[in-house]
């Protein structure tokens, strides 16, 4: 797919997903399907020829929507919250777009950069002591590490000042 294609099927992502988001109060929060639906309703078989996007977003509205349990519907109240957003959304088109690699500072610095300085915001938001900060000198090694053990570090550290401090406590 060239960059023109990409930009005229794109537009028409974005305006499928906005008309989803935009009625999305209309459907039922729990998919109202029997199971084995869905083999029913598609070919038996994979196409020979590829079929526009616009038949494809046809089958998904007719055919796969029905069968989705709506967790964004401002009605679903079941095991979490809504935890995604327009935003977000938007985001993961760029996310997708870079193929964005960032499980270390190497794969991707602005990405380990950046996590770092949005984590800092979120600590300053929550107004959260300043060890929880790049800035601090023990936890600036984010730069350098995988973010996996970076939260588990954290998480030790946390730990012990936890029971430094009750140690003191009176009892």
């Amino acid at each position: 797919m060239d960059a023109e294609k990409l930009r005229e099927n794109a537009h028409k992502m974005v305006d499928f997903i906005a008309d989803y988001y935009k009625s999305l109060e209309s459907y039922p929060v729990l998919s109202q399907v029997k199971p084995g639906y869905l083999r029913e309703l598609l070919p038996h078989s994979a196409p020979d020829l590829p079929e526009s996007l616009q038949d494809v977003l046809d089958d998904i509205r007719q055919k796969i929507i029905p069968g989705i349990t709506h967790c964004q519907s401002p009605n679903y109240f079941a095991y979490y919250p809504s935890n995604s957003s327009t935003a977000r959304f938007l985001g993961e088109m760029l996310s997708a777009a870079f193929n964005i690699v960032g499980f270390s500072w190497v794969s991707c610095p602005a990405t380990t950069e950046l996590e770092v300085i949005v984590l800092d915001w979120l600590a300053k938001m929550l107004k959260l002591p300043d060890q929880f900060l790049s800035s601090d000198g023990y936890f600036c090694y984010l730069f350098w590490t995988w973010t996996a053990k970076a939260q588990f570090m954290l998480t030790l550290r946390m730990m012990r000042k936890k029971v430094k401090k009750e140690k003191k406590r009176p009892e």
